[in-house]
């Protein structure tokens, strides 16, 4: 996008990121549609989406995507050993409601399913990875 915006002034790609699009692009990282992020910072959405078109732009936005999810992630993270008892609570609580209990009781299996996967696959991936060291050094490599 190399198109002048006006007599002797830079292109879009020339000028940069302004302070408005990063708080635009920022915005809309964080959840908001591209119409509520033009109309919070006061940029036409016809401009916003010319601006989002710049390879600057979409790497800026794909990189705080990125981070917000990655701190999401940690916070969930961080807060799973209390989810977990409060989870085992429900399930084992006589005070609760039976569809409740069941709903708990079925997401603790479910989640210990999905951990003894994960463990399988890890020693499955170690294997193939040393399979592969094996390989790349000339070794030998019986597979049954």
């Amino acid at each position: 996008m190399s198109e002048r915006r006006g007599p002797g002034r830079p292109s879009r790609a020339e000028a940069g990121l302004s302070p408005k699009v990063l708080a635009a692009l920022e915005l809309r990282a964080g959840g908001c549609t591209w119409a509520e992020a033009a109309r919070a910072t006061d940029i036409k959405p016809q401009n916003l989406k010319r601006w989002r078109e710049l390879p600057e732009a979409q790497e800026w936005l794909e990189r705080r995507i990125r981070e917000n999810l990655e701190q999401a992630n940690a916070k969930l993270v961080d807060a799973a050993p209390a989810v977990a008892d409060r989870l085992l609570l429900i399930a084992l609580s006589p005070e609760v409601k039976p569809y409740a209990a069941v709903n708990a009781c079925e997401a603790v299996f479910k989640i210990i399913q999905s951990g003894v996967i994960e463990a399988e696959q890890r020693i499955q991936l170690q294997k193939i990875r040393q399979q592969l060291a094996e390989l790349e050094s000339g070794g030998p490599v019986i597979d049954v």
